[in-house]
Order: structure tokens, then C-alpha cells, then sequence
């Protein structure tokens, strides 16, 4: 009974697929029909032009932003703080003692450093200095606090630690080309011998180890044109300096902080004539600080490292040998002079802008320096004729080689020197004969310098002002 319940039910199925199959065939049938009728129509309505749709622009998913992003932030600061709050905590009620206080905060220090690491090999630009120099600012106060706060290390070892971090931290910094990493370094480096010091004048020890920043940067300096770092050190260089010199300079020998002044000044000054030129022709990103103001910066180094220079010699050669310190600003003279030359020879280091603006900065110096000495050389009558031999060979120079710059210069100089003349040389000496004394031979030389100089100038064009200046000098005279 089941069986032929099974097989009438198996042919009810096989009558409705065969239907089903003719009903898809002719339905397939029809439409074959139908496509070349509607090709054919189609062939002569002309395309209209389709317009392309634009995508709409997705508005701000603020309810994903505060409800993930800015929530998840905040929660991270949150766990930060109760973090803080805890191992403060900790700290109060002696749950961690000093040594464990230590090393949870260099924990945390070197944890920052490799998360500053991660970003910076994930590319991302702004992040990785700022995590790296809190990272390591971590760690230096972990070591200054371990060695000043709990004796947990002596003074040659922390600075040991603190000297190896700095040079670790310098080269990750030129690794990743990021000056700003370099600066928070050069923080630390600098700050460590102050931090640690007890009040001693271990000047030797200082201006080593001041030396060795400085060569350390110059090394990097050959690669990469970083000058604001530049600049710190320079300013570091010279506050530190000071602040020694003000104690401890008389209980100090002469030759270490002397050739400390020597060397950090040729340490810039070679890297900014044979390097730094050279550098910012390459167009690299380099990682610097206001990259796009490095041509403001540079002339401004320049000035700054031979005024540093000047004024630190000066102060060590006065306070130990006053006598020679009219020949070290001679010293400073020639060293401007010998930079003119070199820069000249070398002039493939240098765009034209560049080294007109070397020269140019350099002559100004070896005039400035030139007069000081002269200054500091002489007094009374042998000060004036120093003065005006100074003021008439620049005028000279200036007339011969048409050099705009030193006729301004030597015009400023013939105005101190005619002013010095005029009004500090007076005849006090009653007995001296009328037309054979020092003061007349000291007018009759200025004569001959300003009627040289206009003799020279009459032929050439040059402006009104500078003919009328040197003209209302020669007749100052009279």
C-alpha cells in the first residue's frame, strides 16, 4: 500500500518537471525573439551622455568618534593616572624601596623609548620625538634621582650612565633624522655635569667633556645641516663658561679652558665653511628644526660663534696675561682673514648668495676686530694716528676695489677718528711751535688720506651720499 503511494507521488513529480522544462523553453524562445528587435531599435537613438556620480562625501562619524576614539583616549589617560596615583601611593607607605623606586622609573623610561621606536618605524612624523624625549627624560632623572637622592651610585658612575645615555640618545637621534630628539639629548648631556657637581672646580674635567660634545656634534654635523642644535651648544658653551669664569678663574690654569676656546670655536666655524654649504645644497629632508629659515640662521651662527670667541678669549687673556690681549683680538683678525681666503678657494662649497654673505660678515669682523686691537694698543696722539692710518686704508681699499661695503665702513671710521681728533687732541702745550707739532702732522695725514681717496673716487661713479660724506670730511678738517 505504502509502495504505491511512493510511486504514484514519483510520477506527479515527473509530470511537473516536464512542464516546468517547456514553460522555461519557451520562455527562453521569446526573449531571443525580442533582442535583435531592440538592437535594432536602439541602433538609431543616439547615446546620451552619461553623468558621472560623484561620491558623496562621507560626513564625520562623530558617534564612533566619541563613542571609540575619544572615549579610548580618555580611558588610557585615566589607567595613566591611576597608575601614577598607585605607584605614588606605593611610594608613600614603603611598599617599594629605593632601589625598587629606581628601577620602575627607568622601566618606564626605556618602555616610552621602544614605544617612541615603534612609531618612529611605523612613519609617523610628529609622535616619535616627542615620546622618545620624554622617554629619555625619564631616565635621566631616574639616574640623577638614584645618585642624588638615594646614593644608590657614586659620582663616576652616574656619570658614566648619564654620558653613555647621551651619546646612545645622539646617535638614535641621527639614525631617525630628528633634531629635535638630538636637543632633548643635548639637554641632558649638558645638564649632567652641573646636576652632579658638588661645588668643586674641576675645570678639566669640565671643558673635556664640554670639548666632546662638541666634537661629537661636529661629527654629526658632516652628515646632516642641523643648526639649531647648532645654536644651543653654542650658547651652552658659552653660559657654562661664564659661570666658571666668574669664581674660578683666577684659581685655574691657563692653556685647558684657552684651548677649549680655540677648538669649539674651529670646530663651528670649519663645519659651517666646509659643511654646512654644502649640505643645504642637497635638498634632503634632514630632519632640522625651521629648515626653510636656514638662511637666516647661518649668518646669524656666524656673527654669534666669533662673538662667543672674541669675548671668552678676551676674558681668559686679561684675567692671566693682560698684556696680550691686544694680540689675541689681532689673533681673532687674522683668523677672519685666513676664513675670507679659504672661502674664496673653496668657493664651489658656497651658492654665490652664500659666499657674498661669508665675506661679507667676515671682512666686518676682521674690521671690528682690527679697530678694538687698536684701541686696546694705543692711547692719546699714537691712538688718533692709529685711527685715522686705520680709517684712511680702508677708504683707500674701498676707492680702488669699488667695494660699496667698506666705504660705508671707512666713512663710520673716518667719523670716530675726525671726532677723536677734533675734540680729544687739544693743544695744551702752549710751547709748541706753530705748524711743527704732533696735532698739525695729525690733520695734514688725514688731508692726504680723504684727498687720495676722492682723487680715486672723481673718475668712478659712485654715490652722492658717500662723495658727499668723504667731502664734508676733508673740509671738517679745516
Amino acid at each position: 500500500m505504502d509502495f504505491k503511494k511512493i510511486q504514484k507521488r514519483l510520477d506527479e513529480l515527473e509530470a511537473e518537471i516536464v512542464s516546468l522544462k517547456k514553460e522555461i523553453f519557451t520562455y527562453s524562445k521569446n526573449q531571443t525573439d525580442l533582442e535583435p528587435k531592440e538592437a535594432a531599435s536602439t541602433a538609431f537613438v543616439s547615446p546620451s551622455p552619461t553623468l558621472e556620480t560623484l561620491p558623496k562625501k562621507r560626513s564625520p562619524e562623530w558617534e564612533l568618534f566619541l563613542g571609540g576614539n575619544f572615549l579610548g583616549k580618555l580611558g588610557l589617560f585615566s589607567i595613566l593616572l591611576a597608575s601614577v596615583w598607585f605607584i605614588k601611593y606605593a611610594f608613600d607607605n614603603r611598599w617599594v624601596n629605593e632601589s625598587g623606586r629606581i628601577l620602575i622609573g627607568l622601566s618606564i623610561g626605556f618602555g616610552v623609548c621602544i614605544t617612541g621606536l615603534q612609531l618612529a618605524r611605523k612613519k609617523f612624523r610628529i609622535l616619535p620625538e616627542s615620546v622618545l624625549g620624554t622617554g629619555f627624560s625619564i631616565v635621566y632623572l631616574s639616574l640623577f634621582s638614584g645618585y642624588y637622592y638615594y646614593d644608590l651610585f657614586s659620582l663616576s658612575e652616574t656619570f658614566l650612565y648619564l654620558s653613555l645615555l647621551s651619546i646612545f640618545s645622539s646617535g638614535l637621534a641621527y639614525w631617525i633624522r630628528k633634531e629635535i630628539l638630538y636637543i632633548f639629548a643635548l639637554i641632558g648631556s649638558i645638564l649632567s655635569p652641573v646636576l652632579i657637581s658638588q661645588g668643586e672646580n674641576s675645570y678639566q674635567f669640565l671643558f673635556g667633556y664640554l670639548v666632546f660634545l662638541n666634537i661629537l656634534l661636529f661629527l654629526i654635523s658632516r652628515k646632516i645641516p642641523w643648526i639649531v642644535s647648532s645654536f644651543f651648544l653654542l650658547i651652552a658653551n658659552f653660559a657654562l663658561y661664564h659661570f666658571w669664569a666668574i669664581k674660578n678663574i683666577n684659581q685655574s690654569g691657563f692653556i685647558v679652558p684657552f684651548s677649549f676656546i680655540n677648538i669649539t670655536y674651529l670646530l663651528f666655524a670649519y663645519g659651517k665653511v666646509f659643511f654646512f654649504p654644502k649640505l643645504l645644497q642637497k635638498n634632503e629632508n634632514s630632519g632640522g628644526i625651521f629648515p626653510q629659515w636656514n638662511w637666516i640662521f647661518y649668518p646669524i651662527f656666524l656673527v654669534l660663534n666669533s662673538l662667543s670667541f672674541g669675548l671668552m678669549g678676551y676674558m681668559q687673556i686679561e684675567e692671566t696675561y693682560p698684556k696680550l690681549s691686544s694680540h689675541f683680538i689681532l689673533f681673532g683678525a687674522i683668523l677672519f682673514s685666513l676664513w675670507i681666503l679659504i672661502s674664496r678657494k673653496k668657493s664651489d662649497f658656497f651658492y654665490p648668495s652664500q659666499l657674498e654673505i661669508f665675506e661679507m660678515i667676515h671682512l666686518y669682523l676682521l674690521l671690528g676686530f682690527t679697530f678694538a686691537a687698536l684701541l686696546n694698543f694705543s692711547e692719546g696722539n699714537w691712538l688718533t694716528f692709529a685711527w685715522i692710518i686705520f680709517a684712511g686704508v680702508i677708504s683707500l681699499l674701498s676707492s680702488k676695489f669699488e667695494n660699496t661695503h667698506l666705504r660705508y665702513v671707512s666713512a663710520g671710521f673716518w667719523i670716530l677718528a675726525l671726532f677723536k681728533l677734533y675734540f680729544f687732541n687739544p693743544m695744551d702745550d702752549v710751547n709748541r711751535l706753530f705748524l711743527l707739532n704732533e696735532r698739525f702732522a695729525l690733520y695734514i695725514l688725514s688731508s692726504l688720506f680723504l684727498f687720495g681717496t676722492y682723487y680715486i673716487q672723481k673718475t668712478k661713479i659712485l654715490s652722492g651720499f658717500i662723495e658727499d660724506l668723504f667731502i664734508w670730511e676733508f673740509s671738517l678738517l679745516f
